[in-house]
């Protein structure tokens, strides 16, 4: 099924493994993904969604307007607070990048290019999405494999 190499790289957290592996790895042992990778949830830590309807584009209006306001005013801790809020409430992170830093660092960029905020000011707001970018992709759930299992 896999090499002994590529169980031991999973292991080593050298590398992880698709949806589709993680899945049949989950059939093969009979459990869950969320088991596999050593999720559980308890009635303390579920994460309730944002909306129960899908988001559309102008709510990631609003909430990249938030974000902007919050860097504008360098109230860094709030825009940072403000964004993994969003994150563990369940927006995607893909979804945050997308939708929420991207246009932020478009208008960035639009507003320096016409002079109403200065290269610094342009430089603070990039270097904070920068470093939220990398907060946001260290948080993510890492596989934990059970050795036992494998």
């Amino acid at each position: 099924m896999w090499g002994q190499t590529t169980i031991a790289n999973y292991e080593a957290d050298t590398r992880q493994p698709n949806l589709e592996k993680l899945t049949l790895l989950a059939d093969y042992f009979h459990i869950s993904v969320d088991e596999l990778i050593g999720r559980t949830w308890t009635d303390e830590n579920k994460r309730q969604p944002v909306h129960e309807k899908k988001l559309i584009s102008s709510d990631y209006d609003s909430m990249a307007s938030v974000y902007m306001d919050f860097l504008i005013k360098h109230e860094k801790d709030k825009a940072q607070d403000y964004i993994i809020n969003l994150r563990h409430s369940g927006v995607p992170i893909k979804k945050i990048y997308s939708e929420i830093f991207v246009r932020c660092l478009h208008e960035v960029g639009r507003l320096w290019e016409k002079g109403v905020i200065s290269i610094g000011e342009e430089h603070y707001i990039s270097e904070v999405t920068k470093t939220l970018i990398s907060h946001l992709s260290v948080t993510r759930p890492k596989i934990r494999w059970v050795k036992s299992l494998l």
